[in-house]
């Protein structure tokens, strides 16, 4: 009788690893399904969009009256507004299924809040606000991120800061860490700040919309969530502080590679080829030769993981791998 009921139950553990083993894969099929509908939809809806758009731009430069121009305006408005939902569906789906790709490069990060300053000042100067950026040197770190994600986040994170602030200064500012192997982007506001209750919601999927926004008609609770989320893809985290009638600042945290100045000193020559990067994939910090880093190669995987000194149990086909090889083979 015992045997028995030995018996039963693994033949019942089985099919429970049975049916949660398919449950998942039917799952992971559901999620990638809708991803690619969502990603073909947006293309259909795009299409007719942008003619949409550019037929109400030249009715509005013929326009002689006022109400012709005012419904012009409308209806700019409104595609603009489903531009923006589809785009953020779309990429709600990549981060769901993990389809969304990040391609690790090195740049200069200072050139990339200067940029995104640049963008912005015009929008600043039509409201009288002081748009500024307060960068530390940072000569001594290397930066591996995908610089359109980043790009993107801090520049989204800007326009929103102009957009609820009507008087007063938006400020970007960057701070290195080298003890943490870290960058700090902070984007503060004078605006009118946000409620203690709804912060807590603020990058929750479909609740993540500004609270501010409220007033002029709303958002797709999407926007904080994805910029949240890509954050994460890059290995960071982002938060907020803020309060009633004292302005909002979020801020980002990023792991960055250290630097080979920071680097504990090398007993030889042959240990001073090498250089100390952080996987942003798996918060591994690898040696990666230098002298193989100023190269281009076209090898194997396996290759790759013997010229850069990869543990074994390194995972090639996976996407730390993929962005590692990108990030460096064609550096010169």
């Amino acid at each position: 009788m015992q045997l028995a009921s030995i018996a039963d139950d693994q033949f019942y553990l089985a099919c429970a690893v049975r049916d949660r083993a398919r449950a998942k894969l039917l799952a992971e099929k559901a999620a990638l399904t809708r991803a690619s509908f969502l990603s073909h939809a947006n293309h259909e809806v795009r299409t007719p969009l942008g003619a949409i758009s550019g037929a109400a731009r030249l009715l509005g430069a013929i326009a002689t009256d006022n109400k012709t121009k005012s419904l012009v305006e409308v209806i700019e408005r409104n595609t603009s507004r489903l531009r923006a939902l589809t785009e953020d569906m779309v990429r709600i789906a990549e981060l769901d299924t993990a389809t969304a790709s990040i391609t690790a490069e090195s740049f200069d990060l200072i050139k990339v809040i200067d940029d995104v300053v640049a963008r912005n000042i015009k929008a600043a100067r039509a409201k009288g606000i002081v748009l500024t950026s307060n960068s530390q040197t940072l000569d001594n770190m290397i930066f591996l991120f995908d610089v359109a994600i980043l790009t993107n986040v801090v520049d989204q994170l800007v326009s929103n800061a102009i957009k609820f602030t009507t008087a007063g200064e938006v400020q970007v500012t960057v701070e290195a860490t080298p003890q943490d192997d870290a960058v700090i982007i902070c984007v503060n506001d004078t605006g009118a700040g946000i409620a203690p209750n709804l912060q807590s919601k603020l990058f929750d999927e479909f609740e993540g919309h500004d609270p501010r926004t409220a007033r002029e008609g709303g958002g797709t609770g999407l926007g904080m969530n994805i910029l949240k989320r890509e954050i994460e893809l890059l290995g960071g985290t982002i938060s907020l502080s803020s309060g009633l009638g004292e302005g909002t600042s979020f801020t980002i945290y990023l792991p960055t590679a250290r630097s080979l100045t920071d680097s504990e000193p090398m007993e030889d020559d042959e240990q001073s080829d090498h250089r100390h990067v952080t996987c942003l994939e798996c918060g591994e910090k690898l040696n990666i030769l230098r002298r193989h880093i100023s190269q281009k190669h076209d090898m194997t995987p396996e290759a790759y993981r013997t010229k850069w000194g990869l543990p074994e149990d390194f995972e090639l086909t996976s996407p730390a791998y993929r962005a590692m090889r990108h990030a460096f083979r064609d550096r010169k």
